[in-house]
């Protein structure tokens, strides 16, 4: 089978990267020809198949250095709209490649919904895994103003004016506010996607509840290869870890004040972002003796870091849609700490791959923090229990047989 598989970018930048090229690699294995399309960016990876790629400045996501001038704003926007050389590359590739089925991941606002509007026309099944909530929310996140928001609910997409919520900046919430509106009025996006793949139950009823059809929507959860992780998790020093993206929506201040609670171990916070000097300036005010900032990590430093650690942390306090941190963590034999939402308590389950506590809760994290500290048995036997569990329920094997049944008949 050959499969033309669209993300946004062809370099790894986060989970939904991530799950692109893992889930390619999967196809690849099983012997089927797949055709990826992104933008083109010097960070990419090599492949035969750059040829087809399109030349952007990542306006919306800031995952370029550098203020964009203006005429790579005017581009970013009419490519936000419907990006007519994304048109011409997929008609391209449909002539020289001919794909039998076209699988999307992010797409928006880089590559634009013009790709579904060519792949339909030349009767090509498409699907898509959804990784946040772009179909929806003009800041994909359902998150503004430091709480969870779903204003725009029944097409209320002025509320992305009102609210400023893509990342305070005016300029950028009105590009995706007009992006949305176009694509709405004009029937671009979600348009004629066959099916949507979500990866938690959580999202794809959170999409129902929004207006999208459950006959469009099916769960099919993520993976990692567990042989990718085999012979790793064996030690365990004094600490636990927090790894992520350096943003307030991921509950870093919340962890932070836990740790002016705890009195035993050592956090280890790996990764980069904006709020880097809040968390200096943070443990620096504290006096946080049991804190260290180490930044971020490539893959190997980070598995090296993890394996010899008791557990993870995930006081996330918005909407995830999965967690391929925890899966990872779980696979590395380390228990979670998580908070009680979104998707995460389809992953932890308390007392036997990890525990949950209440959002925002300071003093609920650090007494669930303190317990796994003081309980060195438990916390191995947690962290057992989860790396069987991800082998058992998150494998490649179950993840390809689903992904076939929806290729095979995405228009039911």
């Amino acid at each position: 089978m050959k499969i033309l598989a669209a993300e946004k970018y062809y370099f790894v930048t986060g989970g939904a990267s991530r799950v692109f090229m893992e889930t390619n690699s999967l196809l690849e294995r099983h012997g089927h020809q797949v055709i990826p399309f992104a933008g083109r960016y010097a960070k990419n990876f090599a492949t035969p198949y750059s040829r087809y790629f399109v030349p952007r400045f990542s306006l919306f996501s800031g995952e370029d250095e550098g203020r964009p001038t203006i005429t790579q704003m005017a581009k970013a926007y009419a490519d936000a709209l419907y990006a007519f050389d994304v048109a011409r590359a997929i008609d391209r590739i449909i002539a020289e490649q001919r794909p039998d089925v076209a699988h999307l991941h992010t797409i928006l606002f880089q590559l634009s919904p013009s790709l579904i509007t060519r792949l339909s026309r030349a009767g090509i099944p498409v699907v898509q895994t959804l990784h946040d909530f772009n179909l929806v929310c003009a800041s994909r996140y359902l998150y503004t103003g430091g709480r969870i928001c779903e204003r725009c609910k029944g097409r209320r997409y002025h509320q992305a004016l009102l609210q400023n919520c893509c990342n305070g900046n005016f300029l950028v919430s009105f590009m995706s506010f007009s992006a949305m509106c176009f694509h709405t009025l004009f029937h671009l996006y979600p348009g004629k996607i066959d099916l949507f793949i979500s990866p938690s139950r959580f999202l794809r009823t959170k999409m129902i509840e929004w207006g999208l059809s459950p006959k469009r929507i099916v769960h099919i959860d993520h993976f990692l290869p567990a042989a990718k992780f085999s012979g790793k998790g064996n030690g365990s020093e004094d600490y636990f870890v927090f790894a992520g993206y350096l943003v307030r929506q991921k509950g870093i201040y919340t962890l932070l004040k836990a740790m002016t609670k705890v009195r035993r171990g050592r956090l280890l916070l790996a990764g980069r972002g904006p709020e880097r000097a809040g968390v200096e300036a943070f443990i620096r005010d504290h006096a946080l003796k049991n804190v260290e900032l180490i930044g971020f990590l490539g893959e190997a430093a980070y598995a090296d870091i993890l394996s010899k650690a008791k557990f993870v942390v995930f006081p996330s306090e918005w909407y995830e849609t999965f967690g391929m941190g925890i899966l990872e963590s779980f696979l590395l034999g380390k228990p979670v700490i998580a908070s009680d939402l979104g998707a995460y308590p389809e992953l932890v389950r308390p007392g036997e791959t990890g525990l949950l506590f209440e959002p925002g809760n300071a003093d609920d994290l650090a007494e669930k923090i303190t317990s796994l500290l003081q309980d060195d048995d438990r916390t191995e036997a947690m962290g057992r229990t989860a790396r069987d569990m991800a082998v058992l329920n998150y494998n490649e094997d179950l993840h390809y047989q689903r992904l076939m049944k929806v290729y095979e008949r995405p228009r039911g």
